[in-house]
């Protein structure tokens, strides 16, 4: 039984449960996504508040997303020129 089931039909439903299950309905029903923790660089520390309020800042939000397709783009190419040259030494040998 998934614990999204498990949830449902307890009677003692907590916060830290009610997260779990709603992190396993989101990954069989929803997009795929990751969280990352970002710590703050020591050497910002005077910046503890612009730091945070990325979090919620739409352009901040958009400019991560661009670098994560544009990251994921240059891997894809990467692995599929590793392959294409691995294929072509099998076919000399």
């Amino acid at each position: 039984m998934s614990k999204v089931w498990k949830w449902i039909l307890s009677r003692r439903r907590t916060l830290p449960k009610y997260e779990e299950a709603k992190e396993e309905f989101e990954k069989i029903i929803g997009r795929p996504s990751i969280r990352l923790v970002i710590e703050l660089p020591p050497e910002l520390d005077n910046y503890k508040d612009e730091f945070m309020s990325l979090e919620k800042d739409a352009e901040f939000n958009k400019a991560v997303k661009g670098f994560v397709e544009t990251y994921l783009k240059k891997m894809i190419s990467e692995s599929q020129k590793t392959e294409a040259k691995d294929l072509r030494q099998d076919e000399d040998v």
